[in-house]
Protein backbone atom coordinates (compact mmCIF):
# COMPACT_ATOMS: atom_id res chain seq x y z
CA UNK A 1 0.00 0.00 0.00
CA UNK A 2 2.78 2.39 0.92
CA UNK A 3 4.52 1.92 -2.44
CA UNK A 4 1.31 2.32 -4.40
CA UNK A 5 0.55 5.79 -2.98
CA UNK A 6 4.10 7.19 -3.10
CA UNK A 7 3.56 9.04 -6.45
CA UNK A 8 0.43 10.64 -5.02
CA UNK A 9 2.28 11.67 -1.87
CA UNK A 10 5.07 13.30 -3.84
CA UNK A 11 2.60 15.23 -5.94
CA UNK A 12 0.64 16.37 -2.92
CA UNK A 13 3.82 17.31 -1.08
CA UNK A 14 4.84 19.58 -3.94
CA UNK A 15 1.36 21.10 -3.91
CA UNK A 16 1.54 21.71 -0.20
CA UNK A 17 4.96 23.37 -0.51
CA UNK A 18 3.70 25.63 -3.29
CA UNK A 19 0.93 26.84 -1.00
CA UNK A 20 3.38 27.60 1.79
CA UNK A 21 1.61 25.38 4.35
CA UNK A 22 4.53 24.94 6.74
CA UNK A 23 2.89 26.84 9.59
CA UNK A 24 -0.39 25.03 9.09
CA UNK A 25 1.37 21.68 9.00
CA UNK A 26 3.37 22.42 12.14
CA UNK A 27 0.14 23.25 13.94
CA UNK A 28 -1.47 20.03 12.72
CA UNK A 29 1.55 18.01 13.88
CA UNK A 30 1.37 19.62 17.30
CA UNK A 31 -2.34 18.85 17.57
CA UNK A 32 -2.32 15.30 16.31
CA UNK A 33 1.15 13.79 16.64
CA UNK A 34 0.39 12.59 20.19
CA UNK A 35 -2.05 9.98 18.91
CA UNK A 36 -2.14 7.62 15.95
CA UNK A 37 -4.62 8.62 13.25
CA UNK A 38 -6.59 5.93 11.55
CA UNK A 39 -9.11 7.98 9.69
CA UNK A 40 -10.22 5.56 7.10
CA UNK A 41 -7.09 7.39 6.19
CA UNK A 42 -3.32 7.29 6.12
CA UNK A 43 -1.37 10.06 7.82
CA UNK A 44 1.95 11.00 6.26
CA UNK A 45 4.21 13.44 8.07
CA UNK A 46 6.93 15.33 6.26
CA UNK A 47 9.15 18.24 7.27
CA UNK A 48 7.05 20.76 5.44
CA UNK A 49 3.50 19.43 5.52
CA UNK A 50 0.97 16.96 6.80
CA UNK A 51 -0.93 15.10 4.13
CA UNK A 52 -4.03 13.01 4.61
CA UNK A 53 -4.96 10.39 2.04
CA UNK A 54 -8.56 9.42 2.72
CA UNK A 55 -9.31 5.86 1.75
CA UNK A 56 -12.47 5.35 -0.24
CA UNK A 57 -12.60 8.94 -1.52
CA UNK A 58 -12.25 10.06 -5.11
CA UNK A 59 -8.86 11.32 -6.26
CA UNK A 60 -10.40 14.72 -6.98
CA UNK A 61 -11.54 15.01 -3.36
CA UNK A 62 -8.08 14.03 -2.14
CA UNK A 63 -6.49 16.72 -4.26
CA UNK A 64 -8.95 19.30 -3.02
CA UNK A 65 -8.17 18.41 0.58
CA UNK A 66 -4.47 18.67 -0.06
CA UNK A 67 -4.69 22.04 -1.78
CA UNK A 68 -7.01 23.93 0.54
CA UNK A 69 -4.19 25.48 2.58
CA UNK A 70 -5.89 25.84 5.95
CA UNK A 71 -8.31 22.97 5.33
CA UNK A 72 -6.15 19.88 5.02
CA UNK A 73 -8.82 17.77 6.72
CA UNK A 74 -12.49 17.54 6.00
CA UNK A 75 -14.10 18.87 9.19
CA UNK A 76 -17.01 16.49 9.16
CA UNK A 77 -14.77 13.48 8.69
CA UNK A 78 -12.45 14.79 11.38
CA UNK A 79 -15.34 15.14 13.83
CA UNK A 80 -16.55 11.62 13.06
CA UNK A 81 -13.05 10.26 13.66
CA UNK A 82 -12.58 12.09 16.94
CA UNK A 83 -15.97 10.75 18.06
CA UNK A 84 -14.63 7.21 17.63
CA UNK A 85 -17.07 6.12 14.94
CA UNK A 86 -14.33 4.19 13.12
CA UNK A 87 -13.84 1.48 15.78
CA UNK A 88 -15.45 -1.85 14.92
CA UNK A 89 -15.47 -5.22 16.64
CA UNK A 90 -12.68 -7.79 16.77
CA UNK A 91 -12.03 -9.47 13.44
CA UNK A 92 -13.43 -12.89 14.37
CA UNK A 93 -16.88 -11.35 15.01
CA UNK A 94 -17.13 -9.66 11.61
CA UNK A 95 -20.29 -10.25 9.62
CA UNK A 96 -19.35 -11.05 5.99
CA UNK A 97 -21.81 -8.49 4.61
CA UNK A 98 -20.05 -5.68 6.51
CA UNK A 99 -16.77 -6.27 4.69
CA UNK A 100 -17.54 -3.57 2.12
CA UNK A 101 -17.51 -0.96 4.92
CA UNK A 102 -14.26 -2.07 6.59
CA UNK A 103 -11.07 -0.20 5.80
CA UNK A 104 -8.42 -2.24 7.61
CA UNK A 105 -7.64 -4.11 10.82
CA UNK A 106 -5.54 -2.64 13.62
CA UNK A 107 -4.49 -4.88 16.51
CA UNK A 108 -7.29 -7.33 15.63
CA UNK A 109 -9.85 -4.48 15.83
CA UNK A 110 -11.55 -3.69 12.55
CA UNK A 111 -11.53 -0.10 11.39
CA UNK A 112 -14.60 1.23 9.63
CA UNK A 113 -14.18 3.38 6.54
CA UNK A 114 -15.59 6.73 7.64
CA UNK A 115 -15.99 7.90 4.06
CA UNK A 116 -18.53 5.10 3.63
CA UNK A 117 -20.08 5.95 7.01
CA UNK A 118 -20.78 9.53 5.97
CA UNK A 119 -22.04 8.41 2.58
CA UNK A 120 -24.58 6.05 4.16
CA UNK A 121 -25.47 8.62 6.82
CA UNK A 122 -26.27 11.19 4.13
CA UNK A 123 -28.55 8.67 2.42
CA UNK A 124 -30.41 8.09 5.71
CA UNK A 125 -30.67 11.85 6.29
CA UNK A 126 -32.32 12.33 2.89
CA UNK A 127 -34.91 9.75 3.85
CA UNK A 128 -35.49 11.43 7.24
CA UNK A 129 -35.83 14.77 5.51
CA UNK A 130 -38.66 13.34 3.42
CA UNK A 131 -40.43 11.99 6.54
CA UNK A 132 -40.06 15.29 8.39
CA UNK A 133 -41.38 17.27 5.42
CA UNK A 134 -44.74 15.44 5.65
CA UNK A 135 -44.95 15.61 9.44
CA UNK A 136 -44.04 11.97 10.03
CA UNK A 137 -42.81 10.26 13.19
CA UNK A 138 -39.51 8.49 13.80
CA UNK A 139 -39.10 6.22 16.82
CA UNK A 140 -35.61 6.48 18.38
CA UNK A 141 -34.34 3.31 20.06
CA UNK A 142 -31.12 2.94 22.07
CA UNK A 143 -31.02 0.94 25.30
CA UNK A 144 -27.26 0.49 25.73
CA UNK A 145 -25.54 2.70 28.36
CA UNK A 146 -23.73 4.80 25.75
CA UNK A 147 -26.99 5.69 23.99
CA UNK A 148 -29.56 5.78 26.79
CA UNK A 149 -29.31 9.41 27.90
CA UNK A 150 -28.62 10.70 24.40
CA UNK A 151 -31.72 9.05 22.98
CA UNK A 152 -33.79 10.65 25.74
CA UNK A 153 -32.15 14.05 25.23
CA UNK A 154 -32.69 14.18 21.47
CA UNK A 155 -36.14 12.59 21.66
CA UNK A 156 -37.31 15.35 23.99
CA UNK A 157 -35.50 18.05 22.02
CA UNK A 158 -37.05 17.02 18.69
CA UNK A 159 -40.41 15.95 20.07
CA UNK A 160 -39.91 12.37 18.89
CA UNK A 161 -40.92 9.17 20.71
CA UNK A 162 -38.06 7.12 22.10
CA UNK A 163 -37.19 3.91 23.92
CA UNK A 164 -34.10 4.08 26.13
CA UNK A 165 -34.90 1.37 28.65
CA UNK A 166 -36.02 -2.20 27.95
CA UNK A 167 -37.94 -2.72 24.71
CA UNK A 168 -41.39 -4.03 25.56
CA UNK A 169 -42.45 -6.91 23.34
CA UNK A 170 -45.41 -5.88 21.21
CA UNK A 171 -44.59 -2.16 21.24
CA UNK A 172 -45.27 -2.13 17.50
CA UNK A 173 -47.05 -5.40 16.76
CA UNK A 174 -49.51 -4.98 19.66
CA UNK A 175 -49.89 -1.25 19.38
CA UNK A 176 -53.50 -1.13 20.59
CA UNK A 177 -52.54 -2.58 23.97
CA UNK A 178 -49.62 -0.19 24.21
CA UNK A 179 -51.94 2.75 23.52
CA UNK A 180 -54.27 1.60 26.28
CA UNK A 181 -51.42 1.43 28.78
CA UNK A 182 -50.24 4.91 27.81
CA UNK A 183 -53.76 6.24 28.30
CA UNK A 184 -53.89 4.54 31.70
CA UNK A 185 -50.62 6.30 32.60
CA UNK A 186 -52.09 9.68 31.67
CA UNK A 187 -55.27 8.99 33.64
CA UNK A 188 -53.28 7.94 36.69
CA UNK A 189 -51.17 11.10 36.49
CA UNK A 190 -54.33 13.19 36.39
CA UNK A 191 -55.75 11.34 39.39
CA UNK A 192 -52.56 11.80 41.45
CA UNK A 193 -52.54 15.51 40.64
CA UNK A 194 -56.19 16.02 41.57
CA UNK A 195 -57.80 16.65 44.96
CA UNK A 196 -59.45 13.23 44.67
CA UNK A 197 -56.05 11.64 45.41
CA UNK A 198 -56.13 12.95 48.99
CA UNK A 199 -59.32 10.99 49.68
CA UNK A 200 -57.41 7.70 49.43
CA UNK A 201 -55.65 6.12 52.40
CA UNK A 202 -51.91 6.51 52.84
CA UNK A 203 -51.34 2.91 51.73
CA UNK A 204 -53.46 3.35 48.60
CA UNK A 205 -51.68 6.58 47.69
CA UNK A 206 -48.32 4.85 48.07
CA UNK A 207 -49.40 2.01 45.77
CA UNK A 208 -50.57 4.50 43.15
CA UNK A 209 -47.30 6.41 43.29
CA UNK A 210 -45.26 3.20 42.94
CA UNK A 211 -47.38 2.12 39.97
CA UNK A 212 -47.05 5.57 38.42
CA UNK A 213 -43.26 5.39 38.74
CA UNK A 214 -43.20 1.97 37.05
CA UNK A 215 -45.43 3.12 34.19
CA UNK A 216 -43.32 6.20 33.59
CA UNK A 217 -40.17 4.09 33.40
CA UNK A 218 -41.76 1.92 30.72
CA UNK A 219 -43.82 4.40 28.72
CA UNK A 220 -42.46 7.91 29.32
CA UNK A 221 -40.74 8.10 25.94
CA UNK A 222 -43.77 6.68 24.13
CA UNK A 223 -46.51 8.80 25.69
CA UNK A 224 -46.89 10.95 22.55
CA UNK A 225 -46.80 8.01 20.12
CA UNK A 226 -50.37 8.20 18.81
CA UNK A 227 -49.83 6.01 15.74
CA UNK A 228 -47.30 3.58 14.35
CA UNK A 229 -44.06 5.41 13.44
CA UNK A 230 -43.10 6.13 9.84
CA UNK A 231 -39.59 4.84 10.56
CA UNK A 232 -37.56 3.31 13.37
CA UNK A 233 -34.00 4.44 14.17
CA UNK A 234 -31.96 1.76 15.97
CA UNK A 235 -28.57 2.40 17.57
CA UNK A 236 -27.13 -1.07 17.09
CA UNK A 237 -28.86 -4.27 16.02
CA UNK A 238 -27.72 -6.95 18.48
CA UNK A 239 -29.35 -5.27 21.48
CA UNK A 240 -32.55 -4.48 19.59
CA UNK A 241 -33.42 -7.76 17.92
CA UNK A 242 -37.05 -7.67 19.08
CA UNK A 243 -37.54 -4.10 17.86
CA UNK A 244 -35.90 -5.04 14.56
CA UNK A 245 -38.13 -8.08 14.16
CA UNK A 246 -41.33 -6.13 14.91
CA UNK A 247 -40.47 -3.30 12.51
CA UNK A 248 -39.63 -5.76 9.73
CA UNK A 249 -42.86 -7.67 10.33
CA UNK A 250 -44.90 -4.48 9.93
CA UNK A 251 -42.73 -3.30 7.01
CA UNK A 252 -41.75 -0.12 8.84
CA UNK A 253 -38.56 1.37 7.32
CA UNK A 254 -35.51 0.91 9.54
CA UNK A 255 -32.47 3.15 9.90
CA UNK A 256 -29.74 1.60 12.03
CA UNK A 257 -26.21 2.17 13.23
CA UNK A 258 -24.51 -1.12 12.30
CA UNK A 259 -21.22 -2.25 13.80
CA UNK A 260 -18.96 -4.74 12.04
CA UNK A 261 -20.72 -7.74 13.60
CA UNK A 262 -24.18 -6.74 12.31
CA UNK A 263 -25.98 -7.71 9.12
CA UNK A 264 -26.64 -4.45 7.21
CA UNK A 265 -29.06 -6.15 4.81
CA UNK A 266 -31.65 -6.48 7.59
CA UNK A 267 -32.32 -2.73 7.55
CA UNK A 268 -33.27 -0.23 4.88
CA UNK A 269 -30.66 2.42 5.74
CA UNK A 270 -27.57 1.00 7.46
CA UNK A 271 -25.00 3.42 8.90
CA UNK A 272 -21.69 1.57 9.46
CA UNK A 273 -20.28 2.97 12.69
CA UNK A 274 -19.33 2.24 16.29
CA UNK A 275 -22.56 1.84 18.27
CA UNK A 276 -20.80 1.93 21.66
CA UNK A 277 -19.26 5.39 21.40
CA UNK A 278 -21.28 8.08 23.19
CA UNK A 279 -19.57 10.93 21.25
CA UNK A 280 -20.16 8.99 18.02
CA UNK A 281 -23.84 8.49 18.79
CA UNK A 282 -24.13 12.18 19.64
CA UNK A 283 -22.54 13.07 16.29
CA UNK A 284 -25.12 11.01 14.37
CA UNK A 285 -28.04 12.34 16.43
CA UNK A 286 -26.80 15.90 15.91
CA UNK A 287 -26.86 15.32 12.15
CA UNK A 288 -30.42 14.01 12.40
CA UNK A 289 -31.38 16.96 14.62
CA UNK A 290 -30.16 19.50 12.06
CA UNK A 291 -32.21 17.92 9.28
CA UNK A 292 -35.32 17.50 11.43
CA UNK A 293 -35.27 21.07 12.75
CA UNK A 294 -34.66 22.50 9.28
CA UNK A 295 -37.66 20.67 7.85
CA UNK A 296 -39.90 21.64 10.79
CA UNK A 297 -38.89 25.26 10.34
CA UNK A 298 -39.74 25.02 6.64
CA UNK A 299 -43.16 23.53 7.45
CA UNK A 300 -43.92 26.34 9.93
CA UNK A 301 -42.85 28.96 7.38
CA UNK A 302 -45.09 27.42 4.71
CA UNK A 303 -48.04 27.28 7.13
CA UNK A 304 -47.61 30.93 8.07
CA UNK A 305 -47.45 31.89 4.40
CA UNK A 306 -50.61 29.93 3.61
CA UNK A 307 -52.45 31.51 6.56
CA UNK A 308 -51.48 35.00 5.44
CA UNK A 309 -52.60 34.20 1.90
CA UNK A 310 -55.97 32.91 3.09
Amino acid sequence: MRNSICPILLALDQKAKSHNTRNIADQEVQNFSTRSLIYGAYCILSKSSVLFIFAGMQDTTTKQLASTGNGLMDERLKTAFEAGLHYGRVRRLMHPKMEQFILTTKGDIQIINLAKTLEMLDSALEFLKEIASRGGIVLLVGIQPAARELVKEFGQKLGLPYVNERWLGGTLTNFRTLSNRIQYLKDLEAKVASEEFLAYTKKERHKMQVLLHELREKFEGLRDLTKLPDAVFLIGLRRHETALREARRLKIPIIAVCNTNDDPTLVDYPIPANDNSAPGIRFILEEISKVWKMQNTQIQTNNQTNNQTN
